[in-house]
């Protein structure tokens, strides 16, 4: 029975983190997957999220809707109150880099023949922008400091200690990909 149990609560991770996870997929985001589907699992399993892992979620999904989860997962980490301090500004810093890794910018720059009615839609179209005109309107956001990191800041690598502050209960070598594994091919 409770093997049973086991292989369903399995199916069904693997059924949503195919259903939601397609681009970690495709950029080979193996850490990542393994982090989304512990999440997951949890969820399935009844159990309720940390504020960080719960940030986590909607920033590791495909987001294929839309932007409007970083924004919210911003939100979450801005006026979370449990959160530590490290485990906070590593989030941030993930979630931001997600943001500005969502979209293909050396194709937006591509200027030669576009007319400026379609650059403009094409950096309207960004996760970047997305975000930015849900943050900047509201006024419990706006107002905080340090909640939009330049490019630059979002980019190292966090060393072990930060790691293991940040996701105790998870294993060196996930831990890592989980943070580190951020692409940076493709800068603002």
């Amino acid at each position: 029975m409770i093997i049973q149990k086991a292989r369903l609560v399995d199916a069904q991770v693997d059924a949503v983190i195919k259903a939601k996870a397609t681009r970690l997929r495709a950029e080979r985001g193996h850490g990542l997957i393994g982090i989304l589907g512990i999440f997951v699992r949890q969820v399935l399993q009844g159990k309720a999220l940390s504020v960080g892992d719960t940030v986590d979620v909607p920033a590791l999904q495909d987001n294929a809707e839309g932007m409007e989860n970083s924004a919210t997962a911003l939100h979450l980490l801005a006026h979370g109150e449990d959160i530590p301090d490290t485990r906070q500004q590593s989030s941030f810093r993930r979630v931001w880099c997600r943001i500005y890794s969502h979209d293909d910018w050396d194709s937006i720059h591509e200027t030669a023949n576009i007319t400026d009615a379609h650059l403009t839609s094409r950096f309207r179209a960004t996760a970047l922008y997305t975000t930015f005109s849900i943050i900047l309107p509201s006024p419990q956001l706006s107002q905080l400091t340090d909640i939009d990191l330049d490019p630059n800041e979002c980019w190292s690598v966090p060393l072990m200690p930060e790691i293991k502050s940040c996701f105790p209960g998870i294993q060196d070598m996930v831990a890592t990909k989980r943070i580190c594994e951020c692409p940076s091919t493709s800068r603002i």
